[in-house]
């Protein structure tokens, strides 16, 4: 949107699911995500019940700030350049 947020989604059947595979995907995405210039906070809703996603998006450094009803929003703010390490500076552009 016009702030720089950005909401997505994501399944992944239960066969594969306890392998780090969506780790993996939702961590190459957000490095994606963060190198595009308009793109300031990436959000995610997930069921109050999916704990497993809970593990993933907190392991991603997203917090939780909103639940309401069956539902908990998740926010992952981009990293500011003056902390991070020369690697990931290089990394964002």
């Amino acid at each position: 949107d016009d702030d720089g947020v950005v909401e997505g989604g994501y399944g992944l059947s239960p066969e594969h699911q306890g392998r780090g595979y969506m780790t993996e995907a939702l961590q190459t995405i957000s490095d994606w995500a963060f190198q595009q210039p308009a793109v300031k906070t990436l959000v995610a809703e997930t069921d109050r019940s999916n704990v497993a996603s809970h593990r993933v998006l907190r392991r991603l450094g997203f917090t939780l700030y909103h639940e309401k009803g069956h539902s908990v929003w998740w926010c992952l703010v981009r990293p500011r350049q003056d902390t991070l390490s020369t690697a990931e500076r290089l990394k964002l552009g």
